[in-house]
């Protein structure tokens, strides 16, 4: 697939947007790598305590992405 995407705006003023738009494909393979390692970890994981259990729930529903 091919995508053309046209920005516009100050490059010196925008440069930590143009940089988030630019790594943004990668961050979000990362994060749903990270929720499938808790999503096994959940499923699989012996000896996995209630408390580790509530924070890995915790980070999965904060690293959640509405893909619309």
């Amino acid at each position: 697939m091919k995508i053309k995407l046209e920005l516009e705006g100050d490059f010196y003023e925008d440069t930590e947007i143009f940089k988030r738009i630019m790594v943004a494909s990668e961050m979000y393979g990362i994060i749903e790598e990270v929720r499938d390692h808790i999503r096994s970890r959940l499923k699989y994981g012996e000896n996995v305590s209630n408390e580790e259990e509530r924070t890995l729930l915790q980070i999965r529903e904060i690293l959640y992405i509405d893909e619309m």
